[in-house]
């Protein structure tokens, strides 16, 4: 678990650069499917292709790959890139209040899917968690939303 805690301590110290408010807690999550996309660019190109535009849909069009930054009022949704122990965002984030999102773990696996919930327009996106060795790295996020999610 410390593996994940020295990561996280990183990523958090990232998005508090692009964050004005502090951040709480910062998760990972991928767009659904954007693992078999990946793992498929090694058979077929095309397959996928095919495959990321599905998981995009499904996503909601947010960014491939997301780093989160949860502050006391609302989700700063980043695309990032892996760089070493370290990442890289890319572009302006996407802003939700907090009030008005509802992030739902699907299955009590750290790699189960997450349902993403906008109120204000009740949209719905399917993410997924990504596979990290060494613990849930995710947990402190949803931790934080059951005791505080309105």
């Amino acid at each position: 678990m410390a593996n994940v805690d020295k990561y996280l301590a990183k990523y958090r110290s990232i998005l508090q650069k692009a964050i004005p408010e502090p951040v709480e807690a910062v998760p990972l999550l991928r767009a659904s499917g954007a693992g078999i996309a990946d793992a498929l660019m090694f058979a077929s190109p095309l397959a996928s292709a095919v495959a990321g535009r599905s998981a995009r849909k499904q996503a909601g069009g947010l960014p491939k790959d997301m780093a989160i930054g949860l502050t006391a009022t609302s989700f700063h949704v980043f695309g990032y890139k892996q760089r070493g122990i370290g990442i890289k965002l890319k572009g302006d984030p996407i802003i939700w209040p907090r009030r008005s999102v509802r992030f739902t773990p699907t299955g009590s696996s750290p790699t189960s899917p997450v349902t993403v919930e906008l109120a204000e327009t009740g949209q719905r996106m399917q993410l997924e968690q990504p596979v990290v060795i060494g613990g849930d790295i995710n947990a402190e996020f949803f931790a934080r939303l059951a005791g505080g999610q309105a």
